[in-house]
C-alpha cells in the first residue's frame, strides 16, 4: 500500500512539474496537432525505479504533453537511420499529392544498410518508403530525397523546413539516410515531437507497424521484395506499435518506439543504448503505470470540479 502511495504521489508531483513549467509556447503543425515547444524544460527528469539507460532518453506522451522520463534531452547528437523518419514524412506528404514513379540512378547508391535496388528499377514512391523503412535502406532513402528533392541539398532543404514547423530547434538534416555528418544531427526531445507527428499520420503508421512488408515493383513488372522489419520491439513488445532503429559507429544504437495499452500512447526515443531493445520495454511497463495514474489523477479532478460546479 505504501508503494502504491508513493507511486501515486510521484505522478501527482510529475504532473504539477510539468504544467508547470515556465516559458512554455503551444505551436499547431499543419494537421492542427499542437505540441508544447520548451524553452526553460530541465535536461533530466528522473522517477523512483527509472534508470539511465542511454547517452540521451526521452519517456514522452504526446496524449497530455508529458515527459515521463528524461536524460539529456536536448543535447545535439547523431542519430543515424531514425533520419529517415523525417525522410519518410517528407516523402508520404508528397505522395499525398502524387504518387510518382521513381527509377533508380547508380546516384542513389550508397554504404551500409541497402534495399538493393538496381539501376534502371521503376518504384512507386510509397513502395521505396515502404522498403526504405522496413529494412532501412540508405540506396531507398536516396531515391526518394532525388525524386522529391531533385537533389540531396534540395530535400535536405525540405527536411529542414518541416522540422523547423514542427519546432524541432536542436536539429539540422543533411542527408536523407542518416549517415553521418558533422551537420547532422538532433535530441532526443526533437525526435519525439518528430515521431509524435509521424505517427498521427495514417500512411506512416500503417508502414511501420508491419512486421512483414512487401514492396512491389513497376519495373520489373513481376517482381516484389518480400521484407522483414529491422524493429525487434514489433516482435517482443506486444504493445510496440513502430517505428524506427539506427546505427552507425558515430551515433552508437538509436531507436525510437512508440506503444499502446488501454488507449494510452506512449513514445520512447534512446539514442547511444547499447541495451536498446530491453530498455524501451522496461521503459514501457514504467511509463504506462505512471501515465495511467496520471490519466486517473486528472479524471478524479475533472469529477471534483464538475460537482463543486
Amino acid at each position: 500500500m505504501l508503494k502504491k502511495i508513493i507511486s501515486y504521489v510521484s505522478c501527482v508531483l510529475l504532473v504539477l512539474a510539468m504544467t508547470g513549467c515556465s516559458g512554455e509556447k503551444a505551436v499547431q503543425d499543419t494537421n492542427g496537432r499542437t505540441f508544447v515547444q520548451e524553452k526553460q524544460l530541465p535536461e533530466d527528469i528522473k522517477q523512483p525505479g527509472m534508470y539511465d539507460c542511454a547517452e540521451a532518453a526521452i519517456l514522452y506522451c504526446p496524449d497530455r504533453n508529458e515527459i515521463l522520463y528524461g536524460h539529456d534531452i536536448h543535447s545535439r547528437r547523431a542519430i543515424a537511420s531514425i533520419t529517415k523518419i523525417m525522410t519518410a514524412v517528407v516523402a508520404l506528404e508528397y505522395a499525398a499529392k502524387k504518387d510518382i514513379d521513381v527509377k533508380i540512378t547508380p546516384a542513389v547508391y550508397a554504404e551500409g544498410s541497402s534495399l538493393y535496388l538496381k539501376e534502371n528499377e521503376v518504384l512507386r514512391l510509397t513502395e521505396l518508403v515502404k522498403g526504405m523503412m522496413a529494412v532501412s535502406g540508405n540506396d531507398a532513402a536516396n531515391a526518394v530525397a532525388l525524386a522529391v528533392g531533385g537533389s540531396f541539398e534540395g530535400f535536405a532543404a525540405k527536411m529542414n523546413q518541416k522540422a523547423a514547423q514542427l519546432g524541432m530547434k536542436n536539429t539540422h538534416f543533411v542527408t536523407p539516410s542518416g549517415l553521418d555528418s558533422e551537420q547532422h544531427y538532433s535530441t532526443a526531445y526533437d525526435m519525439a515531437l518528430l515521431c509524435t507527428y509521424a505517427m498521427n499520420m495514417p500512411a506512416f503508421a500503417e508502414i511501420v507497424s508491419e512486421r512483414n512488408v512487401e514492396v512491389k515493383y513497376v519495373f520489373p513488372e513481376d517482381k516484389t521484395a518480400k521484407l522483414t522489419n529491422h524493429n525487434r520491439l514489433l516482435s517482443i513488445c506486444e504493445s510496440c506499435k513502430g517505428i524506427k532503429t539506427g546505427y552507425t559507429s558515430k551515433a552508437g544504437r538509436t531507436l525510437t518506439s512508440c506503444a499502446e495499452r488501454e488507449g494510452i500512447r506512449l513514445i520512447i526515443v534512446t539514442l547511444g543504448d547499447r541495451n536498446d531493445w530491453d530498455d524501451h520495454c522496461r521503459l514501457y511497463d514504467q511509463g504506462f503505470r505512471m501515465a495511467e495514474g496520471m490519466f486517473r489523477a486528472g479524471e478524479k479532478q475533472s469529477a471534483a470540479n464538475s460537482e463543486s460546479n
